[in-house]
């Protein structure tokens, strides 16, 4: 230490140097960036983005256009479908195709169930 005086040559010893007993060191950008996504709610609006391509691009254009992803939570994809007929065949003849297709897909791998409900929009 360069003239006695330890606020003169902070070294790693010194607190100015530590952040509660641990030196400060730079966090990788993208902890960072998870950090700063997860507290402005990004992720969520992007994956979502993500899940309503990835339903049209598993049913195509036609019934993407009758139909709305509502919500994708604990593996459950909830899908409100404009029309009673088109209901009852997606639920009836086409669920368990689509639900394979979706696992087939990098945003929805992990859905466990597929529901259909009605509506309007």
């Amino acid at each position: 230490m360069v003239g006695g005086n330890p606020s003169e040559n902070p070294s790693s010893d010194s607190p100015r140097g530590q952040a509660r007993g641990r030196a400060l060191e730079p966090e990788p950008i993208d902890v960072l960036l998870r950090k700063w996504l997860r507290a402005n709610r990004v992720r969520k609006r992007v994956l979502r983005e993500d899940i309503f391509r990835a339903w049209e691009g598993v049913v195509g254009a036609e019934i993407a256009e009758h139909t709305r992803v509502l919500r994708y939570e604990r593996g459950v994809l909830e899908v409100e479908v404009d029309s009673a007929a088109l209901l009852h065949e997606l639920s009836t003849y086409y669920q368990q195709e689509i639900l394979s297709s979706l696992r087939g897909t990098e945003e929805l791998a992990s859905v466990r169930d597929l529901r259909f409900r009605a509506g309007s929009f």
